[in-house]
């Protein structure tokens, strides 16, 4: 149990300075709440494992698992979500705001 548990703060310690280190200014709030899912996930780990609760293991495994391995890919997913023009991915406020344009290229062959 400590085992696991030392590998996810591991993931996910490593993931959010990852992160920290590569992504731009208005795409950091992200690693707040990923930190708070995996704080929240290895409490509920935690939580089951004294219980006996096999479902509150597996919430929190999976809780504390999932924000990490998206913060590992986000770094990689963004720049290419920048030049292909997915507003959801490079600035979220403006995509709930309603605030973006999509531009369209046509290209003749």
């Amino acid at each position: 149990m400590m085992q696991m548990t030392l590998e996810q703060v591991v993931l996910a310690v490593g993931a959010q300075a990852g992160c920290a280190l590569l992504l731009p200014l208005r795409v950091l709030p992200i690693i707040p709440v990923a930190a708070a899912l995996a704080c929240a996930g290895m409490l509920l780990f935690w939580w089951g494992c004294a219980c006996g609760a096999t479902f509150r293991m597996a919430l929190g495994f999976n809780l504390a698992f999932y924000p990490s391995v998206m913060l590992i890919f986000l770094p990689l997913a963004h720049p290419l979500a920048a030049r292909s023009g997915f507003p959801f991915l490079v600035e979220p406020a403006a995509l709930i705001a309603g605030d973006y344009v999509v531009s369209v290229t046509r290209v003749d062959v």
